[in-house]
């Protein structure tokens, strides 16, 4: 019945022919079903590959500037889109978007990628070394005074840098490849494996064929490639420039351009009538720079101006007063964070000029916190720590203060009757800062306002002790003192930046944490953090009631990454803490030779193959 209502139904419509599933229909499904069944499959095998590194040696790490970082495997089609930092391996194709920077660390080299860049990782030939090859774009090479064996091919020519050396490689339009040496020596290796030295100061230019062409250039030894300055002050900053002309007459004259657009769409200073040397003012900023010969670009490249004049304290705010009755009260400091930054040097000290601090501490996050600081006024600062390829220092922030009262009724009694008439006299909006406080940092302090009149204070116990207070001062006994803080305990073993390996800790299976005993403390309280960059999560706190040791024999509790641990020096009697003392801290990582998986943002030819 169904099927004659269908055929009268096709009749209709016109078709006045069905044609039922035949076999050849059922073979193509067959055949159509296989070529999907397969393309899956391939698919996921290139796609999986990526975590199937998880058990190859990287041989460095890619972090990522801005924007988009690809990577592709060379068996692979698809391309990675790389996390912030990621590993790199032998084989890898790395591509540096458009508007995107990215610096490659292999060994003791230093590779800055700008934007349109394409690079591949190799083996060098006698397999020693690590070898990348240009392909596109831009690319800068520093290697340290231990770095290992570093070649980059240049259209079948090897150049070998020595150590100390910087070069610059590029990538012209029509294919040639030119390499300047900016700093230090570098060999050339012919394909014959004859090798000749190439100097600072001169270049090499090489066409699609492999051959050397002479041509027209100047190679900039001052600044060096992608330059990175600290500015300390809010002033601008005089950058020097220098090159060595090649293949230039000596009547042609030649122009520096310098622009915030990597296009020079909007030129901000242009020098004209250069030999070989200039100077140009920069304020804080990435900027771009070129040299050229009438509108002919001859080098260009990039400086970075950072600002290193110091972050901004906002936590504690400036006169603060913290009151605590028995412990300490724990310290929450905050400051303004800045991007270039690696991290933080927060100091606290008794004196305005910061000798002998009581707290040094190095965080990579812009906050820290700390009880161990006793009664008092107390100045602080935060100098911002930057990476060692930054030329110049960072600044102190302002100092910042606040006080630490005991809030007992004795101690308040003994500030308003004993020390009220001299702490208005030298702190009254007319007074200036001690007379041992530097003028540099007397600029930058800000003098503690005065403490209100007594008339002012509302509270019943300030009541009740002002009444008190009109007895004679020889009848009432003396407030007792806080106690002074132990001595923060030294020779703390293992050793700060002290790495542990996947090896050792298979051995040991423990890490044991030692130091140095402190007079008077009957026990220590030890702590255990693991340090990201967004914060100290706390693993493991203990109290060491006997010995100047503590064992840490579960393992699992660790990752890969950064630690921090603390041993503060406390007595305690009948179970609770009497006295605590500073606090020492020193810190490890762990370093497993066998990397993550590299995280996948997102996956597909997002510019071709």
């Amino acid at each position: 019945m169904l099927m004659k209502k269908s055929i009268k139904l096709a009749r209709i419509m016109g078709i006045r022919k069905i044609k039922f599933f035949r076999f050849k229909d059922f073979i193509a499904v067959i055949f159509l079903l296989f070529i999907a069944a397969l393309c899956f499959d391939m698919y996921r095998h290139d796609l999986l590959q990526t975590l199937s590194l998880q058990n190859v040696e990287p041989v460095g790490s890619v972090v990522i500037k801005k924007n988009v970082v690809q990577r592709r495997i060379s068996s692979r089609v698809l391309w990675d889109r790389l996390s912030t930092e990621a590993p790199v391996y032998i084989g890898d194709i790395i591509r540096v978007a458009e508007v995107s920077e990215a610096t490659l660390y292999i060994g003791e080299n230093v590779l800055d990628l700008e934007e349109n860049t394409l690079i591949r990782i190799t083996l060098s030939e006698d397999g020693e070394g690590v070898q990348v090859s240009i392909s596109e774009g831009n690319i800068s090479v520093a290697s340290s005074g231990q770095s290992k064996k570093f070649v980059l091919d240049v259209n079948g020519k090897k150049v070998v840098t020595e150590p100390g050396a910087v070069i610059s490689a590029s990538v012209k339009e029509n294919g040639t490849r030119s390499v300047q040496v900016n700093e230090g020596i570098v060999k050339v290796i012919e394909e014959n494996g004859i090798a000749r030295d190439v100097l600072a100061g001169e270049s090499l230019a090489v066409d699609t064929s492999g051959r050397e062409t002479p041509e027209r250039a100047v190679v900039v030894t001052q600044p060096a490639p992608n330059m990175r300055y600290l500015n300390s002050t809010k002033n601008p900053v005089t950058v020097g420039f220098a090159w060595n002309r090649i293949n230039l007459n000596a009547d042609e004259m030649l122009r520096l351009d310098i622009s915030p657009d990597v296009n020079f769409s909007d030129i901000s200073n242009s020098i004209n009538n250069l030999y070989n040397r200039a100077q140009a003012r920069f304020n804080t900023g990435t900027w771009h720079w070129r040299i050229c010969i009438n509108d002919t670009p001859l080098s260009k490249g990039i400086l970075t101006i950072a600002d290193g004049s110091g972050v901004e304290l906002k936590n504690p705010a400036a006169n603060s007063i913290f009151r605590y009755n028995e412990d300490y009260p724990l310290i929450n400091y905050q400051w303004t964070e800045i991007e270039e930054a690696v991290s933080y040097l927060l100091e606290v000290s008794s004196a305005s000029n910061f000798l002998n601090p009581a707290l040094y501490k190095n965080t990579n996050a812009a906050y820290a916190a700390d009880s161990s600081l006793g009664s008092g006024l107390w100045y602080w600062r935060v100098t911002p720590v930057f990476p060692q390829f930054y030329n110049g220092n960072a600044g102190f922030s302002k100092t910042g203060f606040f006080r630490i009262e005991q809030a007992a009724a004795q101690k308040i009694e003994e500030t308003q009757n004993i020390s009220l008439t001299q702490w208005l006299a030298a702190e009254s909006p007319s007074s200036r800062p001690p007379a041992e406080v530097p003028a540099e940092i007397a600029a930058a302090v800000v003098l503690p306002p005065p403490i209100a009149p007594l008339a002012a204070q509302t509270p019943a116990s300030v009541t009740q002790s002002t009444t008190q207070s009109a007895q004679p001062a020889e009848s009432r006994p003396a407030p007792p003192a806080p106690p002074a803080l132990l001595t923060a305990p030294q020779n703390l073993r293992p050793a700060r930046g002290t790495a542990f390996g996947f090896n050792e800790l298979q051995t040991n299976r423990n890490i044991v944490f030692r130091w140095a005993a402190v007079r008077e403390a009957n026990a220590y309280i030890f702590s255990l953090y693991q340090q990201t960059q967004a914060e100290r999560r706390l693993i493991v706190r203990s109290t060491v009631n006997s010995g100047t040791s503590y064992t840490l024999n579960n393992l699992s509790l660790l990752d890969r990454g950064n630690f921090v641990w603390q041993v503060e020096p406390v007595v305690i009697t009948r179970g609770a803490i009497q006295r605590r003392g500073r606090t020492a801290e020193n810190t490890f990582n762990i370093n497993f030779p066998v990397p993550r998986p590299v995280q996948i943002e997102d996956t597909g030819t997002l510019y071709g193959n």
